[in-house]
């Protein structure tokens, strides 16, 4: 599937802050799209700088300036190099610019999000929660294809690659990605222009975003599902438990609970002997912080980093001892 010539033109166009369209680019549209992108409020037509000579037949473009005349009214002219001194009208010299904040709204709709969309910052806008199957998933759309969007987008869609993230023509550098990577959306591919809005094929967005978990979990030791996830992480807590220390006990299930009271808790419950919410952060601080300790949530290092620092302690007591 591809876009239509004006469509395609208008998602590129969204990709590049300050972008326009002059009167002569517009003119070689189908009429009724121009037409359309009013309507849905993702163009804008503002006044421009730039118009076509209409006494000249060479083509001539020129920059538009503005007087006052007699009778307080706005007159517009360029210079030709052919006819001098030109006026043009204030409607030739009409130009259009996509308006981010409409189009995020089509692309949300087109998502079916629950919430309304808005900028988290360098063109990054949250679009809300989709329901796909039976769970639902963030949208985000980019629409500045700079690096510096691009970091942003990485840095509010995280490691979890859980999200969906839509542009309108290029896919971001897969180097920005810090862990999983997310399922990527071109509008460019998907999206077609309707009479009434933007329209993208749920069936087509629900295959991307499964290749995009099945190769997260090849990746990964622990699977992308959170529910999943949690019960493997469970699991791998209880083992821990039975075979490390307390401090190590304490770093395992904060990685698995997110919460030093809810670690503590679980801990208590699970061994008969009292943990406090304090002691789970002791530790948690000794094993390098929580940063530290959740980043290593998804590679399994955790386990095998605890174990490590016990047989470390122990060759540094014996090597005291001689």
């Amino acid at each position: 599937m591809s876009a239509e010539p004006s469509f395609l033109h208008l998602l590129h166009a969204a990709e590049r802050e300050g972008c326009r369209f002059t009167r002569a680019q517009v003119a070689s549209w189908d009429p009724a799209d121009l037409e359309r992108f009013e309507r849905l409020g993702v163009l804008k037509r503002i006044d421009g700088s730039i118009a076509d000579c209409p006494d000249c037949e060479i083509g001539h473009v020129g920059e538009v300036h503005v007087s006052i005349d007699g009778a307080g009214r706005q007159r517009r002219h360029l210079a030709c190099p052919l006819h001098g001194r030109v006026e043009v009208t204030a409607d030739s010299c009409s130009e259009w610019v996509v308006a981010p904040a409409a189009l995020a709204g089509a692309v949300a709709l087109a998502f079916d999000t629950a919430g309304k969309p808005r900028p988290v910052g360098q063109g990054v806008w949250k679009l809300g929660r989709c329901k796909l199957g039976d769970s639902s998933r963030e949208v985000v759309l980019l629409l500045n294809a700079s690096a510096a969007g691009e970091v942003a987008l990485a840095t509010h869609v995280g490691q979890s690659g859980r999200a969906i993230v839509v542009t309108p023509v290029h896919e971001p550098d897969g180097r920005i990605w810090h862990g999983a990577v997310p399922a990527v959306i071109l509008l460019s591919d998907l999206a077609t222009l309707q009479s009434d809005g933007i329209s993208i094929d749920p069936l087509e967005v629900l295959d991307r975003v499964r290749c995009a978990d099945a190769a997260a979990e090849r990746k990964s030791l622990l699977p992308t599902d959170p529910q999943v996830k949690k019960t493997v992480l469970a699991q791998q807590v209880n083992a821990v438990i039975t075979n490390l220390g307390r401090n190590e006990a304490c770093v395992a299930a904060y990685k698995s609970l997110g919460s030093y009271r809810k670690a503590a808790d679980h801990l208590t419950e699970r061994t008969g002997s009292p943990y406090s919410k304090d002691m789970v952060r002791r530790a948690v601080l000794e094993a390098g912080g929580p940063d530290a300790v959740l980043e290593l949530a998804d590679s399994g290092g955790a386990l095998r980093r605890v174990a490590s620092q016990a047989r470390d302690r122990a060759k540094r007591i014996a090597q005291s001892g001689n």
